[in-house]
């Protein structure tokens, strides 16, 4: 429910898969590790790539979807094939998608080099 906001443009945020000043992973409940955001759409309008904009009646009702992600695992290693702890690996999304920054993914490797990343939405990285 939107209440008071006047005519403008206006971002969404869906905490925690999209925040306005979001760095590295989301801290997403257990329940919903491996969820993504799907899309937020107001009739025709994708709201996620397109914003809000209110003229000042009531626009509607908006419908924000979750989707079931994908997960991604892996190791990192040198040449030698040596594990690499405490690097960080990035999940770029595909140059359509790049101002869907709820899309990229970060993950750190642990002591043995091994990585996770979770809720990874469908598409090309």
């Amino acid at each position: 429910s939107l209440q008071g906001a006047g005519p403008g443009d206006y971002r969404m945020y869906v905490q925690p898969f999209l925040g306005p000043f979001q760095w590295g992973a989301p801290a997403v409940p257990q329940q919903l590790q491996n969820a993504y955001l799907k899309s937020i759409r107001l009739g025709s309008m994708d709201i996620l790539s397109e914003g809000l904009q209110l003229a000042g009646a009531s626009p509607g009702e908006i419908e924000i979807v979750l989707g079931a992600g994908g997960r991604l695992s892996g190791q990192v290693t040198n040449e030698k094939r040596e594990p690499l702890p405490n690097v960080t690996v990035a999940l770029v999304p595909d140059l359509a998608f790049r101002r869907r920054h709820d899309l990229y993914r970060t993950s750190a490797t642990d002591t043995s080099g091994r990585l996770q990343i979770h809720g990874i939405a469908p598409g090309t990285y």
